[in-house]
């Protein structure tokens, strides 16, 4: 590891001037020294710049810079600090998750919408397929009232607090990631039922239907893993990244599984590689030729998520 804590730190100012300009010099987003140091300090964005020039700790100071450095040698700046930020709420993550994605919220965001029509007209079941750190899980859950109040929630469903009738589970194959899970649900008081399994095999087995399945499942091919971030490839975990010598593996296993599962009507929501949603609209409509798929783009204008009405 690189030795740069030679450099005397007494402030924020101090801190975020050295970490931005080295940050930067390194081609990498100055404005991650603010992210950790607000993180590091337990400050808002307000009480952050409005205590810039107060004395920091020795202690402070040395784990700022040692921070700083594990980023600079590569190592994803959310997994330093032990969380990211996902649709306005912060989540626990380490790397045994992997870490949430701006592009996956609008997964959330077109679930939220989808599903208005069939709330009130009898409870739902919703699951997420590899829930990794709990985040989408969770956030449905939070936005649809199945947890106790809470005071941040906004939107189309904040009067259905506690009236939604929508039941959410989240299942993984990876014990690790569903202790992360457990301990992000506990943190935002989500009530959403966390199992341990490969896909929907505990539902299988258990014989237990469901009405909505939503999965950002793993999606790269094996065959274009010389084409990630080296970061990614060296920390996040290999069993969320990776998805067979085509990456669609997991969808054929989901849609495939479904078929066991899903209740009618029902609904299919996944997240998918920038240049995957006609093949898995493609898979679906081979299952249930009779579904009603669409594509919704993200913010970089890749279709990003696919959503089918089985009715």
């Amino acid at each position: 590891m690189m030795n740069r804590r030679s450099t005397q730190l007494n402030t924020p100012r101090e801190a975020l001037s050295w970490a931005s300009s080295l940050l930067s010099k390194n081609g990498l987003n100055p404005k991650i020294a603010q992210w950790m140091l607000m993180t590091l300090l337990d400050q808002d964005q307000s009480r952050f710049w409005a205590h810039l020039d107060e004395a920091l700790s020795h202690e402070q100071a040395h784990l700022f810079q040692e921070q700083i450095e594990r980023v600079l040698e590569g190592e994803p700046y959310q997994y330093v600090m032990g969380s990211a930020d996902f649709y306005g709420r912060t989540f626990l993550v380490n790397p045994a998750v992997l870490i949430p994605r701006p592009e996956t919220e609008r997964l959330v965001e077109e679930v939220l919408q989808a599903i208005v029509p069939l709330l009130g007209q009898k409870s739902l079941h919703l699951v997420d397929v590899g829930t990794g750190s709990g985040a989408i899980a969770i956030t449905l859950a939070l936005e649809l009232g199945t947890c106790e109040a809470d005071p941040n929630a906004s939107g189309p469903f904040q009067q259905l607090k506690g009236e939604s009738g929508v039941y959410v589970s989240a299942v993984d194959i990876s014990q690790p990631a569903l202790e992360v899970a457990r301990r992000n649900a506990k943190k935002w008081g989500a009530k959403v039922t966390f199992m341990h399994g490969d896909l929907l095999q505990p539902f299988i087995a258990r014989g237990e239907q469901v009405d909505v399945i939503v999965s950002n499942p793993p999606y790269i091919a094996t065959a274009e893993k010389d084409q990630v971030e080296e970061r990614v490839l060296r920390h996040e975990p290999h069993l969320a990244l990776f998805a067979g010598e085509d990456g669609l593996h997991y969808y054929r296993e989901i849609v495939k599984q479904a078929k066991e599962v899903l209740n009618r009507p029902g609904l299919l929501a996944f997240e998918v590689g920038a240049y995957q949603a006609e093949a898995v609209r493609a898979i679906i409509t081979q299952a249930y030729p009779q579904a009603k798929c669409r594509t919704v783009r993200d913010f970089q204008g890749y279709q990003r998520v696919v959503l089918a009405n089985i009715d």
